[in-house]
């Protein structure tokens, strides 16, 4: 599992780096190894993750992304 899926499906699980290590029983020092890319995601873990956050929701997210990365939102309060 590649820092990028890694962090994406955390992040539509809601799951904080505290909350992440909590969930898979280690240190939030590993969960930062692993969003760095310094030390590979466990198996177990990542196919969790994977279970969790399919791939069609990843793909739905990347593209909301950069949509909003291209168009930023109207500023009501804008003169």
């Amino acid at each position: 599992m590649t820092p990028h899926n890694l962090a994406l499906r955390l992040r539509v699980l809601g799951y904080s780096n505290r909350q992440a290590a909590r969930l898979f029983g280690t240190s939030e020092q590993t969960v930062r190894r692993w969003r760095a890319g310094a030390v590979q995601v466990p198996g177990d873990i990542a196919d969790w993750l994977i279970a969790a956050v399919p791939a069609p929701l990843v793909e739905w997210v990347e593209t909301a992304d950069r949509f909003a990365a291209g168009n930023p939102p109207p500023n009501v309060g804008r003169k």
